[in-house]
């Protein structure tokens, strides 16, 4: 199978600042313009007009709020799953791919998070506000952020229990998007753990299980974990039989440094080798340091998008009352985009 990097091309942004005056000793009193044979309401359709000419609509800075139609979901042509270990995984590392694909009108995308992310806070520290939840929160207002940029529907997220592989799943439904959360136990970067439990320990048979940190669900074994990723896989591809992987990279060579990253891909791989359809791209996280020490490669429009993403999850972290990550660590991430594809070996469907 042939492997690819992907390296998008080196761009130089800079910002000029400058101030704008306005000479209010010129203008023009209204009395002129009737004085003229055009009365003040024809030049105000008259400048009208040249606003829906030069940009569309009346005024560039307000949208036309006639014009926000709920587009829906049409025929379904593609699904694109992302699947991460902790709710800001993908706002880091996968932008701006999710980005077009959220935004696609005919592409269905699944989010899967397999642990709560929270540090090892588990239903705490806030009670009845717990930090996974604030996470969860975050992530859930990136998706729908990007899913209303081209309509605007007013609808509200659905949230269902969902069974799969005999284990109840939290399941966020939001125009063209589903999420997924396992809130398995935040396993530390070392992979042991906050509380003894981590997906690193249940793959090395080390613990007899591990608990999600709400009480939704056990998992006995890595098969069972495994089974449960693989029955939300089908659940959501349907009849199109196929689909596209976005991926946290887990290469031996290219190794990312946080427990639950490695063992989250390595679960996926072990699901996409029976499946040759599939096309996976793998992005770089904190490998020794690899992406932040990189420069910033994307173009301005990516970069603005991705900015924005991760603007808008922190935000929605704080409202719940917690400080977000918006630090110099997780700022280097911004305007990375370093990937390698693995593409299909097969267009015949075969999930």
């Amino acid at each position: 199978m042939k492997t690819t990097i992907r390296l998008c091309g080196m761009i130089l942004l800079s910002v000029s600042l400058f101030s704008c005056s306005r000479d209010t000793s010129s203008s023009t009193p209204t009395s002129n313009v009737s004085a003229q044979g055009v009365t003040p309401t024809q030049a105000q359709a008259a400048a009208q007009e040249q606003g829906k000419s030069k940009y569309g609509r009346i005024d560039p800075e307000v949208p036309n709020v006639n014009s926000l139609r709920g587009q829906g979901l049409t025929t379904v042509q593609a699904v694109d799953f992302n699947v991460v270990a902790h709710a800001d995984d993908w706002e880091l590392f996968f932008s701006p791919e999710v980005y077009r694909e959220v935004t696609s009108a005919t592409t269905k995308n699944v989010f899967i998070y397999l642990t709560a992310g929270d540090a090892g806070a588990g239903r705490g520290p806030v009670k009845n506000n717990p930090y996974y939840q604030a996470r969860e929160d975050g992530a859930n207002a990136a998706v729908r952020f990007i899913a209303s940029v081209n309509a605007a529907t007013g609808e509200d997220p659905v949230s269902s229990k969902v069974v799969i592989a005999g284990h109840k799943v939290l399941r966020v439904a939001y125009r063209n998007t589903a999420s997924y959360f396992l809130r398995l136990p935040d396993g530390a970067p070392d992979g042991k753990g906050f509380a003894g439990q981590s997906m690193q320990l249940l793959y090395e048979n080390k613990i007899p299980k591990i608990n999600a940190i709400d009480k939704s669900a056990v998992y006995p074994d890595w098969k069972d974990l495994t089974n449960t990723v693989k029955g939300i896989i089908k659940k959501e591809t349907g009849n199109l039989g196929k689909a596209s992987f976005n991926l946290m990279d887990s290469d031996p060579i290219v190794k990312v440094d946080h427990s639950d990253h490695i063992y989250t891909t390595m679960l996926v791989n072990s699901i996409l080798k029976t499946m040759p359809c599939v096309n996976a791209q793998y992005f770089l996280t904190y490998w020794k340091n690899y992406t932040p020490e990189y420069p910033i490669n994307m173009g301005s429009e990516d970069l603005i998008n991705q900015a924005a993403v991760v603007g808008v999850m922190q935000a929605s972290e704080a409202d719940a009352g917690y400080p977000g990550s918006w630090d110099e660590f997780h700022k280097s991430f911004i305007g990375k985009d370093y990937s390698r594809e693995v593409p299909a070996t097969s267009t015949a469907a075969c999930i």
